[in-house]
């Protein structure tokens, strides 16, 4: 299975575009931006007991995927 880890980082966009050099700064504003990153590309059940240990420390998501030709051998999905 695959093992994702996935969260929301904050960024910023520019709303309203200013005038610097006469003093009217840009606006901007907060958004969220979304990230992940692979854990694992052919993780275990163990390793996704890891992963949603160090996923509750930091505050993100366990995301797992089973690839077709491993769900076909387990016949067993990813357990939430």
């Amino acid at each position: 299975m695959q093992i994702v880890l996935a969260w929301l980082d904050e960024d910023c966009v520019m709303v309203q575009e200013g005038q610097p050099d006469i003093g009217r700064p840009h606006k901007f504003k907060a958004v969220p931006k979304p990230m992940a990153c692979m854990w694992l590309n052919k993780g275990t059940e163990a390793d996704l007991a890891k992963a949603k240990a160090y996923a509750e420390r930091d505050g993100r998501t366990v995301l797992c995927y089973e690839n077709e030709r491993a769900a076909a051998k387990s016949e067993k999905g990813c357990s939430s």
